[in-house]
């Protein structure tokens, strides 16, 4: 799994941080490796760093081989972690490979949305696509050279020019095959369109600027 995680000087009394501390923690045992990107608004702020990885080991210790990397948070956000961490690293997985990040965390702190959906919407988010493991691998495997991708909740793209089902995942919560993209651009030769259909999954628009 690869995650982004966002923390500032409050993440510790915001609600949608905490259930999602609390969720990596009931699923950290069924990842064999996790990698943690720890963005924060000042990378200077010593405490905050001791407090936020500490806090995320804690959730994470059901797995044996944890790595957390700090990161100054950017407008990309979790959409650079995609790329960065993932994208770049297609080669170096050797399976299927999990993404999420702290979804809802400004949300709660606007008055606009309810508190009580946001924190069902996280809570669902892992529920569906990570307590179905042999299920999620079922697709890929039976899906074989079709599948690329897979996400509990595919979605219609917010840009007018793509209206395709599945050509986002709400929440950027969603599997990847590094895999069967590598042999796709082999096949293909046509890397930038693949990476590019790859990364707009993070649903910020991003993609032509990778």
């Amino acid at each position: 799994m690869v995650f982004h995680f966002y923390a500032d000087e409050n993440y510790k009394n915001n609600v949608a941080s905490n259930v999602h501390l609390n969720c990596l923690k009931e699923y950290a045992h069924i990842f064999n490796a996790i990698i943690v990107v720890l963005s924060v608004p000042d990378i200077s702020n010593k405490q905050l760093l001791l407090n936020a990885k500490c806090d995320i080991a804690a959730a994470l210790n059901d797995c044996e081989n944890v790595t957390i990397k700090v990161k100054q948070n950017t407008p990309y956000y979790e959409a650079l972690t995609l790329k960065e961490e993932v994208i770049d690293k297609f080669d170096s997985f050797d399976g299927l490979v999990f993404f999420g990040h702290s979804k809802g965390y400004s949300n709660v702190l606007n008055a606009y949305f309810k508190t009580d959906n946001i924190l069902q919407w996280i809570e669902g988010m892992y529920y569906l696509n990570l307590n179905f493991i042999d299920e999620i691998v079922y697709k890929f495997t039976s899906n074989g050279p079709t599948c690329r991708t897979y996400g509990a909740f595919a979605m219609k793209s917010r840009t007018e020019s793509s209206v395709e089902i599945g050509s986002a995942y709400a929440g950027t919560f969603f599997w990847l095959n590094p895999a069967k993209i590598l042999n796709d651009i082999d096949v293909y030769g046509d890397a930038d369109n693949t990476i590019q259909e790859v990364v707009k999954f993070a649903d910020r628009g991003y993609a032509e600027e990778f």
